[in-house]
């Protein structure tokens, strides 16, 4: 939507930190996940198609991420893990967090208005020290 402010990061931005509820952990740290390189990807809402498909991407690409020192995040918005299965299941080297919004927001893949469901893909890379290496945004 036009005129909606969103805050994306450039590299050589500092990742914001954040606690979220996630497939592993109901009060996940994301500082703690400093020290290897990651790609957290925004996929939004369940019945988001453009943020579903990324989700699909990556999840088809899992070999990538089963490597010690690469990780793979999903950020859905909502937290019904029932509406996104494939999402929930544990897979090595990738996770989900179920964001109510604030992540989104942060990361600008939600718009910056309270209330505001207009989402937008994007995915970033993240750095050791969970600087911004690169984002690359997704049609929507």
């Amino acid at each position: 939507m036009v005129g909606l402010s969103r805050n994306l990061l450039m590299p050589g931005d500092p990742a914001p930190w954040f606690r979220a509820p996630s497939n592993i952990n109901p009060t996940f740290d994301f500082s703690s996940a400093a020290g290897r390189y990651i790609v957290l990807g925004f996929v939004g809402p369940a019945d988001a198609p453009a943020g579903q498909a990324l989700a699909e991407a990556f999840l088809a690409e899992a070999a990538l991420f089963a490597h010690p020192d690469r990780y793979f995040f999903a950020v859905a918005l909502g937290r019904d893990a029932a509406a996104r299965p494939s999402l929930a299941e544990r897979r090595p080297g990738m996770d989900t967090f179920w964001d109510d919004g604030g992540i989104g927001r942060l990361y600008g893949a939600l718009s910056q208005a309270e209330g505001s469901a207009d989402f937008a893909p994007v995915s970033y890379l993240l750095g050791l020290d969970l600087r911004v290496l690169a984002v690359a945004r997704h049609p929507d």
